[in-house]
């Protein structure tokens, strides 16, 4: 959900975003927000361009590549279709939204901050309109999102954005409630996506691709069993704790995968008529989107 950024990425990517193999890594650095700025004094950078791209003398270069998030202007962003999956025993119930919008700003050294996303023309189960409270018929809003950025794979490297509740972060926060005609959905948790296009190179553009897959296992509801689909668990130096916990959920010996996972709650008139309760089972969920987000011209140096 944020600077969520909607559809798409290759499935290689998606092993290696997930973070999962045998065995765990090493401490990852920090992604940092890194600016091209003038150098003071003058003509005592390293580089001749803007977009320090071309190196200079040492020490005699207009631009420096230093920390930094430029003027600190707000950054905003738009995408194409986006798909919440809920692939539990009863198959894969989608909210399917056309399109997306969002802005926030960016704080040193790896966060966003004031993080709003707006999705439109959403529509659960290929008929009901989905809408939170107060917001346009088909509009689904969050607001108070909050990011860090970490290593998702040190191949490349992979860099992710981890995004959660500011006012209530953790795996059990709450992302957004919101109808869908006689359904009601409560989103909890975070979500994690791949970023691309400023990672080790200074741009005005960014993109983050959210790209959800079969890698927690095979679960089973009574005589049922299904693969859900979920987004990457975590950072490549947390990669042996992932494991640990996955395994521990397919036994049934933690309640639930406590990660920045999403997962979900429906309630409502067609669940009580369709399964006689008036909930489901809280249950993992993974979003399928990719957006891009324009601002100031910085890079993500990993």
């Amino acid at each position: 959900m944020t600077r969520i950024r909607i559809v798409g990425a290759c499935l290689v990517a998606v092993f290696a975003i997930a973070g999962i193999g045998a065995g765990s890594a090493a401490a990852s650095p920090v992604p940092t927000w890194y600016e091209c700025a003038k150098a003071s004094p003058k003509n005592t950078g390293g580089y001749k361009n803007k977009t320090c791209t071309e190196a200079s003398e040492p020490g005699k270069g207009g631009y420096v590549l230093q920390e930094g998030i430029g003027k600190g202007k707000e950054f905003k962003g738009k995408g194409g279709a986006a798909v919440l999956h809920v692939k539990t025993w009863l198959g894969d119930d989608k909210v399917q939204c056309a399109s997306s919008k969002d802005n926030g700003k960016l704080a040193l050294p790896n966060k966003e901050e004031d993080v709003t996303v707006v999705y439109s023309k959403c529509v659960a189960l290929g008929t009901k309109n989905c809408s939170t409270a107060g917001a346009k018929k088909g509009e689904i809003k969050i607001t108070g999102l909050k990011g860090e950025l970490g290593i998702l794979d040190e191949t490349g490297p992979v860099v992710g954005l981890k995004l959660e509740s500011e006012a209530h972060p953790g795996p059990n926060g709450t992302l957004v409630v919101f109808g869908c005609e006689d359904l009601e959905a409560t989103v909890t948790g975070g979500i994690i996506g791949a970023v691309q296009k400023d990672v080790n190179a200074v741009s005005k553009e960014s993109e983050t691709v959210d790209t959800p897959a079969e890698i927690i296992g095979e679960h089973e509801y009574g005589s049922y069993k299904y693969k859900p689909l979920v987004n990457p668990l975590g950072w490549a130096s947390e990669e042996g704790e992932i494991n640990a916990e996955i395994e521990a959920d397919l036994k049934g010996e933690i309640a639930k995968i406590e990660r920045p996972i999403i997962k979900t709650l429906i309630c409502g008139e067609y669940i009580k008529s369709l399964l006689g309760v008036e909930c489901t089972p809280e249950a993992y969920a993974g979003l399928s989107a990719t957006e891009v987000n324009k601002g100031e011209a910085l890079m993500i140096k990993a």
